[in-house]
């Protein structure tokens, strides 16, 4: 059996003031890094072999922790990158929802039809994820590995997981900042245990879904 702990980063400065992060450098708030901390506490109860991150300074910096705590090197891994965001990065909501109201719509309905104004579709995000987590879990077959990643990356694997069409990739939630999800693969199939969970987190948990 191989365990894979899906973990959403804690939240950022984007999330706090209500901004479109994309890839750019969102560094964690004073909450964010308080998430982090009781994130690894939770994790110290998993056998963990292999930490792996997003680049981003967002999630490698909710992964420390973890890593500090365990003893394990950080790997940096960008096919857990969120999503490429173009002319969307950076930018408050309420501006996207003014200047981009078709795309959007997408965002908060169909998201299998989003396509971002200059950067990755969801279809590119969801292909991009699965692929990457496919082939850690091939890689580390009998282990148990932390990935650090974010929200849309995050509901591409619910989607995958719970092996629901394409179609119905924006019917679930993205997960709260610093959630953890657990799923078991056995005989190359996965089970999902605990879906976005955020116990740990107790009185710290901000922002319900972010994006």
């Amino acid at each position: 059996m191989t365990t894979v702990l899906f973990i959403r980063h804690g939240q950022s400065e984007c999330n706090l003031e209500r901004r479109f992060a994309g890839q750019i450098d969102a560094k964690l708030t004073d909450l964010g890094y308080r998430q982090a901390q009781s994130t690894a506490k939770a994790l110290a109860a998993f056998p963990i072999t292999k930490i792996y991150s997003s680049p981003l300074s967002r999630a490698v910096n909710t992964a420390k922790p973890t890593a500090e705590l365990l003893g394990l090197e950080i790997i940096p891994e960008p096919g857990l990158c969120e999503v490429a965001a173009g002319e969307w990065e950076g930018l408050l909501f309420d501006e996207i929802k003014e200047r981009y109201p078709e795309e959007y719509a997408h965002f908060r309905g169909d998201r299998s039809l989003l396509q971002l104004p200059g950067g990755e579709s969801m279809r590119n995000v969801y292909d991009r994820v699965t692929a990457c987590v496919e082939r850690l879990v091939k890689e580390n077959q009998g282990g148990c590995i932390a990935l650090f990643s974010h929200a849309m990356p995050l509901r591409s694997m619910l989607c995958y997981w719970q092996n629901e069409p394409f179609a119905e990739i924006g019917k679930d939630p993205s997960g709260p900042n610093a959630s953890i999800t657990v799923v078991c693969y056995e005989n190359g199939m996965p089970r999902i245990i605990k879906k976005a969970d955020t116990a740990h987190l107790e009185e710290i948990t901000a922002l319900p879904n972010g994006i």
